[in-house]
């Protein structure tokens, strides 16, 4: 299965802080080929060979894990900048899917996050999917 539209809003906390993921609407089987061609989810989020058409396969849902986790330690969106002017050119999602597409961007994370985080963040978000971590070496 893969997800396709993995993000920060679609993973739910309990009171024990135990991770659900919710909104399934654009999760699907993996086809005999095991890759996907449709580019689905929110670009923020997405994988560069999602951003660029490419076929893909659950890979591209551990780089938006890398993502997340990025997001979960530096408490902003992805991909924001560091000054106000910056921040609305990056935001545009037409922008951000380029840079991301050609690698010319990277998550970041705080000098504080614990570094087997930033080091399974980093890996998450390879340019290349053969790079990532599988889902069970994620786990």
């Amino acid at each position: 299965m893969i997800h396709r539209d993995l993000k920060s809003r679609n993973v739910l906390l309990d009171h024990e802080m135990t991770a659900y993921l919710s909104d399934f609407g654009t999760t699907r089987a993996v086809d005999d080929s095991n890759t996907m061609t449709a580019e689905v989810g929110t670009a923020m989020w997405m994988a560069p060979e999602v951003l660029s058409g490419r076929r893909y396969d659950q890979s591209a849902d551990i780089y938006s894990l890398g993502v997340i986790l990025s997001e979960l330690d530096t408490h902003e969106l992805p991909f924001q900048g560091d000054d106000q002017r910056e921040s609305m050119r990056v935001c545009n999602d037409t922008f951000i899917m380029g840079l991301v597409a050609s690698g010319s961007v990277r998550v970041k994370f705080l000098p504080t996050c614990p570094p087997d985080i930033v080091k399974l963040g980093t890996q998450c978000t390879e340019l290349d999917p053969v790079d990532r971590p599988s889902t069970l070496e994620a786990a």
